[in-house]
């Protein structure tokens, strides 16, 4: 960090690669070495008003924003930190030593998403709870069938077959009938959260 509040990024130089394609000039692809030094005029850490995670805002050297980075994990895993594909001329470091081991069993203890923020939650499959419910009501009803009149019988196995095909019917529609599928209200309070301004057609 500069005094003036900026930063200087400096990459690790050995690790840079760039791949030139231009046909005009070369029969073939060149790759070479590539080292780019980096001013961030300045840069600012705020909470993001919609996912509610930390933001790092940064500002070139001109002033112009960058994409912003979210904090994902906490503490922070940022790679590599050291160099990945040392030289004759780069410093001895631990990564040159290490071999990836796909039998290693090292990350099959934990998962990659342990420390993570923010987690995807999974939606709600109406169709799961739909057949679920049904099943319940095939158990309770077998294990009452013994007990009920001919008649009775007969007419419990009708409307089992009834009610199989109405489960069939209504299992792609189970998300209108519960109340799961999103509604046009909610699709206009995701717009006034996400400042999208709907525009008609024509206009």
């Amino acid at each position: 960090m500069n005094s003036n509040g900026s930063l200087s990024l400096f990459p690790i130089a050995v690790d840079g690669r760039q791949l030139q394609s231009d046909p005009c000039q070369y029969k073939n692809a060149i790759y070479t070495r590539y080292s780019q030094f980096e001013l961030i005029k300045k840069y600012e850490v705020v909470k993001d008003a919609y996912s509610g995670a930390q933001r790092l805002n940064l500002f070139r050297f001109d002033g112009a924003p960058l994409n912003p980075m979210y904090l994902a994990y906490s503490p922070p895993q940022m790679l590599p930190t050291q160099t990945l594909n040392p030289t004759s001329t780069a410093g001895p470091s631990s990564t040159s030593k290490a071999k990836r081991d796909l039998e290693s069993d090292h990350f099959a203890d934990e998962p990659l998403n342990k420390n993570v923020l923010i987690k995807r939650k999974e939606p709600i499959n109406a169709d799961k709870w739909w057949w679920i419910g049904v099943g319940m009501t095939g158990i309770g009803g077998v294990a009452s069938f013994r007990n009920l009149p001919p008649r009775t019988r007969l007419y419990l196995g009708l409307g089992a077959i009834v009610w199989s095909g109405v489960g069939l019917a209504l299992s792609d529609k189970a998300e209108d009938i519960y109340g799961l599928k999103a509604t046009e209200k909610d699709r206009e309070e995701l717009r006034g959260k996400m400042g999208v301004k709907a525009v008609e057609r024509g206009k």
